[in-house]
């Protein structure tokens, strides 16, 4: 399933994020983030919170962290989502994606 290569080529490390994101987001396929998460490295520059407060926060300056409701606004901030990974200066910003069903 397309998904499934996806998901797995995504944390590879982020240019392979935004070329596989891209790549997806512009396809005729309908894509939707399922899941965003933070790996260790995180240096807390508030790049991510800056394009998108609504799913990342830095807390005390120290520790970034996906908000417990950011799934809310995974389609809505997909491309805001989307620059915070590819611009995170170390590289630790992961995207899920999946496809969605068509009728």
């Amino acid at each position: 399933m397309e998904a499934d290569r996806l998901a797995g080529n995504m944390t590879s490390g982020n240019r392979d994020v935004h070329r596989l994101f891209a790549a997806t987001f512009h396809s005729s396929q309908m894509t939707t983030i399922s899941r965003v998460w933070i790996d260790d490295g995180c240096i807390a520059c508030s790049l991510c919170q800056d394009y998108c407060p609504e799913v990342f926060l830095v807390v005390d300056g120290e520790d970034c962290i996906v908000k417990d409701d950011a799934g809310a606004y995974f389609g809505e901030k997909k491309e805001d989502i989307h620059e915070a990974a590819t611009d995170c200066p170390v590289e630790v910003i992961r995207i899920e994606v999946v496809e969605v069903a068509t009728a």
